[in-house]
């Protein structure tokens, strides 16, 4: 087994305001598309990176006491923070 994490999805309210949001800090492309009733932002997969998505769909609730994802923002947490400012 590669990773022990295979796929994880992002509950959110907005899609749009979400893939913007994500894809500016991140500096990643991210794929809007349909999945199984849900609209979706694939983050891209492939190398080292796990496949995801942000996922809007009815019962989808972001909440403060889900599951806590951390993101690999690189060597430089700076340049993630900064960008983020202007978001």
């Amino acid at each position: 087994m590669k990773n022990l994490t295979n796929w994880f999805e992002i509950p959110v309210v907005d899609l749009s305001r979400a893939i913007s949001f994500y894809s500016t800090a991140l500096g990643v492309e991210i794929q809007e598309t349909g999945m199984y009733g849900s609209e979706i932002g694939r983050f891209a997969a492939g190398g080292k990176n796990v496949p995801g998505a942000l996922a809007q769909a009815l019962g989808y609730v972001p909440f403060q006491q889900g599951v806590l994802i951390y993101l690999n923002g690189g060597n430089n947490l700076q340049e993630i923070l900064d960008r983020g400012e202007s978001i």
